[in-house]
């Protein structure tokens, strides 16, 4: 059970060795990382209400950033949503762009921005809970 104090995000990605620095990102900020490597199983668990932030790798399979905005903007609780990809491939990060993500970074500013992307979210929670 998730505690509504602390705060979630759902990771899509394939990466597995990226994905172990953005978990010790996420258990440092004190937000629990749930990853998935389907975008069936991303959409499965980020229309839930426990879910603030959904993280999508624009590189991972089956990885269309329309089709899950367009899911997410419909269900009853709208994450924030971020996506990336390597600054080299323009056309995945004009698509998210394109799809309404809230953010849309290369993967290197994902990388360095990630502790602070992660802050941005949990204060809005923090707010919340007094």
């Amino acid at each position: 059970m998730t505690d509504r104090n602390a705060m979630s995000a759902v990771f899509l990605t394939t990466d597995l060795i990226f994905a172990s620095r953005v978990q010790a990102a996420a258990r440092s900020a004190g937000v629990e990382l749930r990853l998935v490597s389907t975008a069936a199983a991303m959409l499965e668990q980020a229309c839930s209400p426990a879910t603030d932030l959904v993280i999508m790798d624009l590189t991972s399979a089956g990885c269309d950033p329309q089709q899950i905005v367009s899911a997410l903007r419909g269900a009853e609780h709208v994450p924030v949503i971020l996506a990336y990809a390597p600054h080299v491939q323009h056309a995945r990060l004009a698509a998210a762009r394109e799809a309404g993500c809230d953010r849309v970074l290369t993967r290197g500013q994902f990388d360095q921005q990630l502790d602070g992307i992660l802050r941005q979210v949990v204060r809005p929670l923090e707010a919340d809970a007094r």
